[in-house]
């Protein structure tokens, strides 16, 4: 699945949050579909080899893919603010 568990993901300053959408991918040995949530809210339900693009915001996050088969993968990754990292921190 993609973002990788424990990735960190840096935005860029001085570039729109809607310009650097983070995709979510899920690799199934099947097709189907896929119902994607971050942080326990509902981005919406696509064919298993399709990308969703999520608009990142500062913070940590939980990203959960579950599969029509009740099948359910979770990962968790951090977004830095574009402030923080012009402070460099």
């Amino acid at each position: 699945m993609s973002p990788i568990s424990g990735e960190v993901r840096a935005l860029i300053p001085g570039m729109a949050r809607d310009d650097q959408e983070i995709p979510l991918e899920a690799k199934l040995a099947w097709s189907g579909s896929v119902s994607w949530f971050v942080n326990g809210k509902w981005l919406g339900t696509v064919d298993a080899d399709s990308t969703v693009w999520w608009v990142p915001e500062p913070g940590e996050h939980e990203v959960v893919a579950r599969d029509e088969h009740g099948h359910i993968d979770t990962v968790r990754f951090k977004v830095i603010g574009a402030e923080r990292l012009a402070r460099g921190g």
